[in-house]
């Protein structure tokens, strides 16, 4: 899981797969659908729902989707506070 800045929609975008085990590059080598992106509006900020939305596309369920929701808004609230261009954890589990 990661967000970063991406220059094709000129704000915060969120990438992750249910995909464990290998790298995001080597997922999408593989397997392009495997590949989740949520972009955030720069100006809106991250909602609750993108979070929710998020973290069940990339396999989480009732409870641990809402626990991984939660991490995502947590790491959202790092990458803007510390003006970063991007953020990761990997594995994301």
């Amino acid at each position: 899981f990661a967000i970063l800045m991406d220059r094709g929609s000129g704000g915060p975008i969120m990438i992750g797969s249910k995909t464990g085990g290998t790298s995001i590059e080597d997922i999408a080598a593989k397997d392009p659908s495997a590949i989740v992106k949520v972009p955030v509006d720069i100006m809106a900020g991250l909602t609750d729902a993108q979070a929710t939305e998020m973290a069940e596309k990339m396999g989480f369920a009732g409870p641990q989707a809402a626990s991984a929701a939660k991490s995502i808004a947590s790491l959202y609230k790092v990458f803007v506070e510390r003006d970063c261009t991007m953020v990761e954890i990997n594995p994301f589990a």
